[in-house]
């Protein structure tokens, strides 16, 4: 159950920092999840090749890169400098 809703700010490999707006706050969850559907509706692009998820902001610059997972899901590390 979504507690409350707000905006993210993430700091990528590179320092350059990321705004994520309408991000829901899940106490009950026990690991951070990105919804690709909402980042598309957001404006950001996102590719898959040879088994690698790559996530563009709005000005084609390159946020996330992920390898798939023996589970079946793309494993991402990013640092969230204010929530």
């Amino acid at each position: 159950m979504a507690e409350g809703l707000g905006k993210m700010v993430l700091r990528g490999n590179d320092g350059r920092e990321v705004i994520i707006e309408e991000v829901l706050y899940v106490p009950g969850l026990k690991t951070n999840m990105i919804s690709l559907r909402r980042l598309l509706q957001k404006g950001f692009m996102v590719t898959t090749k040879n088994n690698c998820l790559n996530i563009f902001d709005q000005n084609k610059n390159l946020v996330v890169s992920a390898s798939l997972s023996k589970n079946k899901t793309f494993r991402v590390v990013i640092e969230a400098v204010k929530h």
